[in-house]
């Protein structure tokens, strides 16, 4: 079973490939993360919420946007 996490690092990975063949580029120092969920969700993840990772980036997590 594929995590929700897993899940969304493959599509950013293949928005990544789009960029890179339609000459942009993905940055990885700008992106950060943002998990949203239920109050009892983001309980239980706490800080310990799973990085991403771009390429060989990883993701930064932020606490509000």
């Amino acid at each position: 079973m594929i995590s929700a996490a897993d899940r969304f690092e493959r599509c950013l990975s293949d928005v990544s490939y789009w960029m890179f063949a339609n000459r942009l580029k993905l940055n990885a120092d700008e992106t950060e993360l943002l998990w949203a969920g239920s109050k009892h969700t983001s309980a239980v993840l706490g800080s310990k919420s799973p990085p991403l990772c771009l390429g060989d980036e990883t993701v930064s997590q932020s606490d509000h946007i």
